[in-house]
């Protein structure tokens, strides 16, 4: 997150930098023009800020991170294009004078969509750095990340001035350099972090409306092992219970889904697990074994209740907590219920309440948190 903040920062403070010579050089219009172009950046930005909100539904959703990389990706193409075939007029352009202009509505609403993207890929990033940062060091975080970022808007400054040199003045070449190295951040973005862009895709395949909305989140940041109870992994909604979880979490299943080039790739990146066979005695200790080793690994695993009941009923899943506990390893469980605002459409007003049950201590749930 201080990497992906600290690149928001190169980005932000590269294009602010360039509005006065890029309404000179590219447009040859006045400094009221340069504060017009800062303006559809600000705006842009406030109202990607609102969308993120909207698109997150209240919880820290890092696909989002994706769709606004993206946005800028695409966005700094699309400026190249238009840029580069702008024809520049031979008189000073003022305010009123570049608004009569066309071809300048364009380019204000790139610029617009632009800083919409920078607010989507902005946003749970720093929501990220708060939530998931250790409350003991979390000062001390926000202060590295700032220190960063005046690293990379530093590292900015030389990259534009090294851009101008080498084209002779062509301010047009720094904003499209920016998108090349957005290009190879997305990259880096989706091999390093697999989960991000299972998010986005989430987000893409799943509405709005069959998302369950969780009460409560904190328990799901802590850094342990952490098994969630939820009462249904049918195989139909597996995609809903995969993004209703903000961290990343294998979601468990008594079955194997269908062949395909998405499953495969959910197989390979632990997203799903697929336990074939549950019936089985064999099977079911093997899952056991399995689970604590993932929770040796601060992993996070969903299972739904049948498949949890069993478990603590035939192989004491209530113990599991303690023994972990003496190697000094944290485990918690998080049984979720679920409710529902009203009657009617099934897929509506459902919430998913999250009940912390330590069973490091004793064997009954604790208060809701």
């Amino acid at each position: 997150s201080l990497l992906g903040i600290s690149w928001l920062w190169f980005v932000g403070a590269t294009y602010l930098t360039q509005f006065p010579l890029l309404a000179q050089s590219v447009f040859n219009a006045n400094a009221g023009v340069a504060t017009v172009l800062l303006f559809a950046f600000t705006l842009g930005l406030g109202g990607g800020a609102f969308l993120c909100e909207r698109l997150s539904h209240k919880r820290v959703e890092m696909g989002l991170v994706f769709w606004g990389l993206l946005t800028m990706l695409l966005v700094g193409l699309c400026l190249h294009a238009v840029l580069t075939g702008y024809a520049t007029p031979s008189s000073v352009q003022d305010v009123p004078t570049f608004f009569a202009t066309p071809i300048n509505w364009w380019v204000l609403g790139l610029f617009v969509c632009m800083s919409v993207g920078v607010g989507l890929y902005s946003v749970p990033l720093y929501s990220s750095m708060q939530a998931w940062s250790p409350k003991e060091s979390r000062s001390r975080v926000v202060a590295a990340n700032n220190i960063v970022n005046s690293l990379f808007m530093v590292v900015s400054a030389g990259f534009a001035i090294a851009v101008l040199l080498v084209t002779g003045g062509q301010v047009v070449w720094v904003i499209t350099g920016v998108t090349l190295i957005n290009a190879v951040v997305l990259g880096l973005w989706v091999r390093r972090s697999p989960h991000l862009f299972l998010r986005a895709v989430l987000l893409w395949k799943v509405p709005g409306r069959k998302l369950p909305q969780l009460d409560e989140q904190p328990a799901l940041f802590e850094p342990v092992g952490r098994l969630v109870v939820v009462p249904t992994l049918l195989h139909e909604n597996y995609a809903e219970r995969l993004l209703s979880l903000p961290v990343r979490c294998t979601v468990t299943l008594s079955g194997r889904l269908p062949g395909s080039r998405w499953v495969n790739w959910l197989r390979k990146h632990d997203f799903v697990w697929e336990v074939s066979h549950f019936t089985d005695e064999k099977t079911q200790k093997d899952v056991i074994r399995q689970l604590a080793q993932r929770m040796q690994k601060g992993q996070c695993v969903a299972i739904d209740r049948p498949m949890f009941e069993l478990l603590r009923q035939q192989y004491r899943l209530n113990d599991m907590p303690a023994l972990l506990a003496k190697s000094g390893i944290v485990m918690t469980v998080l049984e979720v219920s679920e409710t529902r605002a009203g009657e009617g459409d099934a897929t509506l007003g459902l919430t998913w309440r999250l009940n912390l049950s330590d069973r490091r201590q004793d064997r009954q749930p604790a208060s809701g948190i």
